[in-house]
């Protein structure tokens, strides 16, 4: 680029130059030379002087003119108000004010001041009439007054607000001269539109020479050879450092493929530990399913990177892996890569939200995702939005400690918060608010109170399963077989939950008489019979009752 700006002009210094870049390697003695011969370039307070001059920026003629013209224009309104005496108006507008008032106070009658004229209805429309006149000539009169100051201040600060600079020639003698005229203001007003009128076209005539003549001064001086100088005098620095430029290129290229293959090992072995955890909770979430998670690592550089990990089906990785997955799998493996990056130690997060988990997933992942969430929750909060009632009904069934509120849209999109209940409790409280109402009749609630009461105690006896069995580590649809066979039956719910065997049902009602009391077997046989309508007794007793057995049996 160098030499191309050098080759069109037309000065010895520049073909020269242009000589010493054209070999393979520059000859910067040459160069250095030729930098070095003398350039008239003036002094450094001539050349600022010049670019001052060359920038002067004055207000704008048309604004002036527009301001002497609004000032003459002004100054002629209010010189119309003083003639028409102005402060007489003002004088009887309060006369005439003071005369309404008296009207207000007395009422008609003859005029205090003269006593011949007459003050009632038709002289007070006058006088109304007559005020508002003189008080908007007042008003006028004062608006005008008050255009003319502020007009002229401004006037006087715009010509203030110009400076120039010092400096020798005639041009520029020539405009401090004028604009020493210009500053001379008058103090009247009208003199001061006429003033202005007259003397700024001079000033900006005057500054029109003066800028021409520094933009031509710097035209002459700022030559293509010295632009093209200063470029060339950068370059030759630059150019000197190339050798060692070049040798330090070739380490830093060695040192950053170093550095690539180090971070990348490092990156890895901090990935290691995620990738053991996200196999952790694979291992817990996949249940029957066949495919495997591998190790993971980190592929790709800059804003192109991706972690990928191996995922296998019956052991075989042909890359097919993910395409045969079930939504509930992928949802599965989404949890598991996700979850050990959001529960780092360094991460200064101590919670993890998680949205809807248990979309697609069967039964046993959700068991299995509710024992991963447990143990995440023994280190950080855990926060799980869904809309799936299974996730929730797995934390009561595993006993997993935990908090459960439900959201409520009513109308309007009202929204409101309360406990999750469990089951047990929810139909418990049911019952209570049926037993105590008095807008039932008794021959309903009867058999209504006695429904809920025997739901509340299967579904205890069913808690009560699925925490005895899952404890022994039996497979859950063997659980959900024995539930099935037990149905709506009470009584086999009881014998699954108190013997663990659904065939001793005969049993029920003597276990429960001689491990807690007869009242309470007395409420058994209501839960059976009352739905029926073959039980009458005290409702609210009922429901206190069944709500101990299902204390006790928790």
């Amino acid at each position: 680029m160098l030499r191309v700006a050098l080759d069109p002009i037309d000065d010895d210094r520049a073909r020269r130059a242009a000589h010493a870049l054209a070999s393979a390697s520059p000859e910067h003695d040459l160069i250095d030379a030729v930098l070095a011969e003398p350039v008239d370039a003036g002094t450094d307070e001539t050349l600022t002087l010049h670019h001052r001059l060359a920038d002067l920026s004055l207000p704008e003629p048309a604004a002036i003119a527009r301001l002497a013209e609004g000032l003459a224009a002004a100054v002629e309104e209010s010189r119309g108000y003083e003639e028409r005496q102005a402060k007489a108006s003002v004088r009887t507008a309060e006369l005439l004010r003071l005369a309404v008032d008296h009207h207000e106070e007395t009422g008609d009658g003859p005029c205090p001041v003269c006593h011949t004229g007459t003050l009632d209805g038709a002289w007070r429309q006058e006088a109304d009439q007559a005020f508002r006149e003189l008080r908007e000539l007042s008003l006028s009169a004062s608006r005008a007054s008050s255009q003319v100051t502020e007009l002229a201040r401004r006037a006087r600060q715009m010509i203030a607000e110009i400076e120039l600079p010092q400096g020798e020639g005639v041009a520029l003698a020539q405009l401090h001269d004028a604009l020493a005229d210009l500053l001379a203001v008058p103090g009247a007003p009208g003199e001061l539109a006429a003033h202005l009128a007259a003397r700024y076209p001079l000033v900006t005539h005057a500054a029109e020479l003066v800028c021409d003549e520094s933009r031509a001064y710097l035209r002459e001086r700022d030559t293509v050879w010295q632009t093209v100088a200063v470029e060339l005098r950068s370059w030759s620095v630059d150019a000197r450092r190339v050798p060692t430029l070049k040798a330090e290129q070739a380490r830093l290229k060695a040192a950053r493929q170093w550095l690539r293959n180090a971070a990348e090992d490092i990156r890895n072995a901090r990935l290691a530990p995620f990738a053991a955890h996200s196999q952790g909770i694979w291992s817990q979430l996949r249940q029957e399913s066949n495919v495997e998670l591998g190790t993971m690592t980190l592929q790709g550089a800059n804003t192109r990177r991706k972690v990928e990990f191996e995922v296998s089906v019956d052991g075989v990785d042909n890359g097919t892996a993910l395409g045969v997955m079930s939504q509930g799998e992928l949802q599965a493996l989404g949890l598991a890569t996700f979850l050990p990056r959001s529960c780092t130690a360094e991460s200064p997060f101590r919670f993890v939200v998680v949205d809807d988990p248990v979309q697609s997933m069967d039964p046993s992942k959700v068991d299995a995702l509710a024992k991963v969430l447990a143990d995440l929750a023994d280190e950080r909060q855990v926060v799980v939005f869904t809309h799936d009632s299974r996730l929730p009904d797995a934390v009561r069934r595993l006993e997993i400690d935990a908090q459960i509120l439900e959201v409520v849209r009513a109308e309007r999109s009202v929204v409101t918060i309360r406990p999750g209940l469990d089951p047990v409790t929810r139909y418990l409280d049911d019952a209570g608010a049926v037993a105590l109402s008095r807008d039932i009749p008794e021959e309903v609630r009867a058999p209504v109170v006695a429904e809920l009461c025997r739901s509340a105690l299967e579904a205890a006896c069913h808690r009560v399963v699925w925490r005895v069995r899952t404890a022994k580590g039996e497979c859950r649809l063997d659980i959900e077989t024995d539930l099935q066979k037990a149905g709506k039956n009470i009584t086999l719910a009881f014998a699954l939950a108190l013997f663990d065997d659904v065939n001793r049902g005969g049993d029920v009602l003597s276990r429960i008489n001689s491990a807690y009391g007869r009242r309470a077997g007395d409420a058994y046989q209501a839960c059976r019979r009352g739905v029926h309508g073959q039980w009458h007794g005290d409702l609210p007793d009922l429901v206190r009752q069944v709500r101990q057995i299902a204390e006790v049996l928790k």
